[in-house]
């Protein structure tokens, strides 16, 4: 099963980002933690996007 898959299943939102998936979780994952909004999350996983 992959992400897009789980996201079509799911009743929840899943927002995918292009971002390397450890760096990614952790980053937001502690940005939630100290209750930053969802845009504070987005921003700050653009800077980790993956561009090929």
């Amino acid at each position: 099963m992959n992400i897009e898959l789980v996201a079509e299943l799911s009743d929840k939102q899943i927002l995918i980002q292009n971002v390397p998936i450890v760096e990614g979780a952790y980053t937001a994952a502690a940005l939630l933690q100290v209750g930053a909004s969802k845009e504070e999350i987005l921003s700050q996983l653009s800077a980790l996007t993956i561009t090929k």
